[in-house]
């Protein structure tokens, strides 16, 4: 019988785990929250790292002890990319910007996006950096619904040439969406380029230049295919978290290859405030470093390190 994952709130509650082996005669045995363990603790179900031993007990939901990594991977990764996404929404200028610069393609939406942009970045007000912040503004200053017709009755009166260049580019992003997209709602129109580059927010935080270790030192035995996720080490900290890597202009690396690549960490909301363009961090299988990496841009601003 196919297995069909619980619902979030009864995984949550009855998921309890009962035995991490982290070393010889070093047992925990009472029962703890799954994200009280820190993620260098935690096993990833079906990579068995050091002979460490992840059981978990779903007698609640399914009425058996489970110690096969198999029967778990499903509703573990439901699980971790419910807690990788459920913060991921595009708030800032910055993280928008971002997204939109590392955008290769040329379509409607990123032109769409990048008119938004240059209206935010034409608004008044002092370091404005919310998005929904600069839409309740422009509402209050335009009228609301924020219209083409309704941003034309707003004329220059000498003190406001900020206000009509940033209203010119929001009407400028309504006439593109309706004569592309077929979409003349302000609202809607926000929402379709969020969404799309919500999309891509969920693959990266940074973009790093990898590179693997050959097998003769300590490196990956095989290739590793986009998508790949080992454990992140940055050296400020103890703490580890799962670091997707999304290869850039490639599918596969082999040990001693280099690529750039999307990076996407589990524990975002740890890492606040922590990281810097250049900053060199290690990615390892269990204790075994089996790359290093250095990173080139950071996507998600929240991670950025403010300048002192």
């Amino acid at each position: 019988m196919r297995y069909r994952p619980p619902s979030f709130l009864l995984l949550l509650h009855t998921i309890r785990v009962i035995s991490i082996y982290t070393q010889p005669q070093q047992v925990l045995s009472s029962p703890v929250s799954f994200f009280s363990i820190s993620s260098a603790r935690r096993i990833t179900p079906g990579n068995r790292i050091n002979n460490e031993l992840l059981v978990i007990y779903l007698a609640p939901v399914i009425g058996r002890r489970i110690t096969n990594y198999r029967h778990i991977a499903n509703p573990y990764r439901w699980l971790q990319a419910w807690t990788t996404t459920m913060d991921n929404k595009i708030t800032t200028y910055s993280t928008l910007w971002n997204l939109v610069d590392i955008d290769q393609k040329d379509h409607k939406l990123k032109d769409i996006a990048t008119l938004f942009l240059n209206a935010m970045n034409d608004w008044p007000t002092y370091n404005q950096s919310d998005i929904q912040d600069f839409i309740n503004e422009l509402k209050a200053y335009f009228g609301s619904p924020l219209t083409i017709e309704n941003i034309n009755k707003k004329k220059f009166d000498g003190q406001n040439i900020w206000q009509v260049e940033a209203g010119n580019s929001i009407a400028e992003l309504i006439d593109t969406s309706t004569r592309f997209c077929n979409q003349s709602d302000f609202n809607k129109i926000i929402d379709s380029f969020l969404n799309y580059y919500t999309d891509e927010f969920n693959k990266v935080d940074f973009i790093a230049e990898l590179k693997y270790l050959i097998t003769e030192n300590g490196g990956r035995k095989t290739p590793a295919n986009s998508g790949y996720r080992p454990q992140v080490k940055f050296d400020f900290t103890e703490m580890q978290t799962s670091g997707q890597q999304t290869f850039i202009d490639k599918e596969i690396v082999y040990p001693g290859e280099k690529v750039d690549a999307k990076i996407k960490i589990l524990s975002p909301d740890y890492f606040a405030d922590c990281l810097t363009e250049g900053m060199n961090f290690e990615f390892r299988e269990g204790s075994t470093i089996i790359a290093t990496g250095q990173i080139k841009y950071i996507v998600n601003d929240k991670l950025e390190k403010a300048s002192r």
